[in-house]
């Protein structure tokens, strides 16, 4: 998958869980629900949206998410 998507940094939802965060508070802000609910950090996907809705919800602004996140 690397040499089809390359990124600039290593992405695994084993060990590193912000990138399900990320995109699952994506889908509850524009659509108003996750993607599962079966995973133990689902109000964090709510809080998630609520932090882009100050951050924004662009790619560009990714970081920033991240940055208020933490």
């Amino acid at each position: 998958m690397t040499y089809v998507q390359p990124r600039p940094y290593f992405l695994t939802t084993i060990t590193d869980v912000e990138c399900d965060y990320y995109y699952n508070s994506k889908l509850v802000f524009f659509r108003g629900t996750p993607n599962n609910v079966n995973h133990p950090g689902t109000p964090i996907y709510y809080i998630g949206s609520l932090i882009m809705l100050i951050a924004g919800h662009d790619i560009a602004e990714t970081q920033i998410f991240f940055n208020y996140a933490y």
